[in-house]
């Protein structure tokens, strides 16, 4: 079996998805409008994610990570448990109508962006013509070396600009599978890189860095077409939801001893003991729940990672508070713009935590809490600041700066290797960055990708020459 990345959803199995969803939410006592809605947010998704190009460009990457992890995961689970659509939700109905909304004027934005981006994209010249494992070696020592070197004033730049560790993940894979028509993926570097990444990520209880190796892998190596057989792709499977059920409890309680003189102590520990740490993340999950005016949930019990992997509930809330008369101005859209620029020349900016605003309205956090983040999607954003006229008067524009953007410096997987990067990105992002991400995606991480495909090609071969042996050289029998 060949996994490789989707770049084109049928018509009939778009209909067909559509059709099993409205049938079986309202066979379960879902509302048939919000059946209804359901089934043309799965139709609509397609449809932009066609038009996109599919997971292979960046633009195709967003819609597709928007969609399964803003609604479309969450609402198979619901199904599949036997709930309804429309419970533990405040206006079920409005909700589905803003995720349609969204979607349409995302397919907009994805079927003006193919016409406008360009058919050779920026970087399509910056090649990879050095050796992988020079590459690699170099990424990794930029990434590890760098931080211990730059001056602190130029600090909170470089670790903008530092993805150099995952690239020696992304780029090896990517490589090693497209010589080996999928058969192989690792190679020891990028094996190492993983390691070192997971582990500081375990070190530092940070659930981005715990799995951001591990995902960075699975893109690359479906992105240059991974042969698995179905036994191994079974026992990945089980890995993967395994090692998510007990490091995201892990990740959650150890957040609770950063800064604490025994850190790693405690990290050993909680590894060791597992299912004592899931259950005291489910106790306190619980506890934290019962002390909010209004806990926020989909599901009718707790369904672990499951309950992280879908937006719609915490956007839900959100669109309900915009309809209760607490909405926003463009004043939000105007920081996500002006914390785009850098520090150096805009030392004032505001710093404003909106998704730690956006949470105090909903109830999600106690009143004197002005630290913690909660993420958001970006149709509840769109729609908290200027309901329907945002929605579809500035909300698609910004999508097409996003799409025009990424895929135009880039293009596609089949195009250069540095589409991975706004893929990776986007899986993170797309479903939880708000419509921030359509500024800083189209100019901050921007600029990260332009830089980092300029150091990867251009400097990294040159610092892994140092460190690595030269390949032997045949030599001719007479």
């Amino acid at each position: 079996m060949k996994l490789s990345f989707p770049t084109r959803f049928p018509p009939a199995y778009m209909l067909t998805c559509a059709g099993i969803i409205f049938v079986a939410a309202w066979a379960e006592g879902t509302d048939i409008l919000v059946a209804l809605l359901a089934g043309t947010f799965v139709i609509l998704s397609g449809l932009a994610f066609n038009m996109a190009g599919g997971l292979v460009y960046p633009s195709g990457a967003y819609i597709f990570f928007l969609a399964i992890l803003g609604l479309g995961l969450g609402m198979a689970v619901k199904i599949l448990l036997g709930e309804s659509l429309d419970s533990n939700l405040r206006d079920a109905q409005q909700s589905m109508l803003v995720y349609n909304a969204g979607m349409l004027t995302i397919y907009a934005a994805a079927t003006v962006n193919r016409r406008l981006r360009r058919r050779r994209p920026l970087l399509a010249n910056v090649l990879i013509k050095e050796r992988m494992d020079r590459i690699a070696v170099g990424c990794v020592l930029i990434g590890i070396v760098g931080p211990l070197v730059v001056p602190e004033s130029a600090a909170a730049t470089f670790r903008q600009l530092n993805n150099f560790a995952v690239f020696a993940i992304l780029l090896p894979v990517y490589s090693r599978a497209k010589e080996t028509d999928g058969a192989s993926t690792f190679n020891w570097i990028s094996f190492a890189a993983w390691g070192y990444i997971t582990v500081f990520g375990l070190l530092t209880f940070s659930k981005q860095g715990i799995f951001v190796g591990s995902i960075a892998w699975a893109v690359a190596a479906c992105a240059a077409g991974y042969r698995v057989g179905k036994l191994r792709l079974f026992v990945l499977a089980i890995v993967a939801v395994v090692a998510s059920s007990i490091l995201t409890p892990y990740s959650q309680i150890g957040r609770q001893f950063r800064g604490a003189a025994d850190l790693n102590e405690q990290a050993i520990y909680l590894l060791e003991h597992p299912l004592e740490t899931r259950n005291l993340y489910v106790l306190q999950t619980e506890l934290a729940d019962s002390k909010k005016k209004s806990a926020i949930h989909w599901f009718e019990h707790s369904q672990g990672l499951l309950d992280r992997l879908t937006m719609f509930p915490i956007d839900d809330a959100l669109i309900s508070v915009t309809d209760h008369g607490h909405s926003r101005t463009l004043y939000v859209f105007a920081t996500y713009v002006m914390n785009a620029v850098p520090h150096i020349f805009y030392p004032d900016k505001p710093n404003i935590l909106w998704g730690n605003e956006f949470a105090h309205e909903v109830g999600m956090l106690s009143p004197g809490d002005h630290t913690t983040s909660i993420s958001f999607g970006p149709f509840s954003d769109a729609y908290h600041v200027g309901q329907w006229k945002v929605m579809f008067l500035i909300a698609p524009f910004m999508f097409l700066l996003l799409f025009f953007v990424t895929d135009s410096v880039t293009g596609s997987t089949d195009q250069t290797a540095w589409a991975l990067l706004y893929i990776l990105y986007f899986s993170h992002t797309a479903p939880e960055g708000m419509m921030s991400t359509t500024i800083y995606g189209s100019s901050t991480y921007t600029i990260v990708v332009i830089f980092g495909a300029f150091t990867v090609s251009r400097i990294a071969p040159l610092l892994g020459q140092l460190v690595t042996l030269p390949k032997p050289v045949a030599t001719a029998r007479s």
